[in-house]
């Protein structure tokens, strides 16, 4: 399955949700209830600095227990930080596995990924145009690159 090239576009400072579903190379639904994944927005291919990054996973994938593993980790006032172990404002949100549309995770929406990113953690995205990339790990532990593309960050006129 080839990676797909998706543009993405927001607003600082507004909630952000993504809905597609996943599909094998027949257009059927593939149950991502094992799989689990990641997404990195960055302001170049390759840069250090992280501007944001979501993680996930389907209830059963990378021994996430019955209600799945998911999360999000911002930049913070800086907008950015260099390593998950050490840095990084956690949010709400993350990569939510067989989801409905709406991004209600009730795991029974095969093939359903839902992504989020509250108002705050877009809010601390410096404006302009990053990169980013979705890979996911299927239930064999193979990497397989999902989306990439451009995000452009509008900036925010109006900060309460």
């Amino acid at each position: 399955m080839a990676q797909k090239n998706y543009d993405i576009e927001i607003d600082q400072g507004e909630k952000f949700g993504l809905y597609f579903q996943f599909t094998d190379d027949n257009d059927s639904l593939i149950d991502l209830n094992t799989y689990s994944g990641g997404m990195e927005l960055r302001k170049f291919a390759g840069d250090g600095e992280i501007l944001v990054h979501l993680s996930g996973s389907g209830p059963t994938g990378m021994g996430a227990g019955t209600g799945g593993r998911y999360g999000i980790t911002g930049g913070g006032s800086t907008g950015f930080f260099s390593s998950l172990a050490t840095g990084g404002v956690s949010g709400t949100g993350g990569i939510f596995f067989n989801a409905s549309s709406t991004g209600s995770v009730v795991y029974n929406a095969t093939g359903g990924v839902f992504i989020s990113m509250d108002a705050k953690t877009t809010s601390n995205i410096p404006f302009g145009r990053h990169f980013y990339d979705l890979e996911f790990i299927n239930p064999s532990n193979e990497t397989i690159k999902v989306l990439k593309g451009r995000f452009v960050v509008n900036r925010e006129v109006t900060k309460n």
